[in-house]
């Protein structure tokens, strides 16, 4: 949820997110880049460029199904990036999906 509000000009939060429960396949190729591997600015903001240039060849490359990358906003928190041009994206399985609303406390 800090991923999305972090991103969200103050007062205009969107009323169509979705919670979905996504199963990866235990072979699945995934990337992981730990905070430890990247510059000591890799968390400001705006982000550095070099930031894009990985998430690009991630998709271009095509070589991993998903990568694993450290949270700028919730220190300790991971995010996971799908491929959708990896050739294993069909074998990702929508487990569940249901309407998401935030809290109305975090609107204004």
């Amino acid at each position: 949820m800090a991923e999305v509000l972090v991103h969200q000009p103050q007062g205009k939060l969107a009323n169509d997110f979705w919670m979905v429960t996504i199963e990866v396949p235990d072979v699945a190729p995934i990337l992981r880049i730990n905070a430890n591997d990247l510059p000591a600015d890799w968390a400001v903001w705006p982000p550095p460029y070099y930031l894009r240039a990985i998430g690009d060849a991630f998709v271009q490359e095509s070589k991993y199904l998903a990568l694993v990358t450290p949270s700028a906003v919730v220190s300790g928190d991971e995010n996971l990036l799908l491929n959708p041009k990896h050739p294993d994206f069909p074998s990702l399985r929508i487990i569940e999906d249901t309407p998401f609303d935030f809290d109305p406390r975090l609107r204004p």
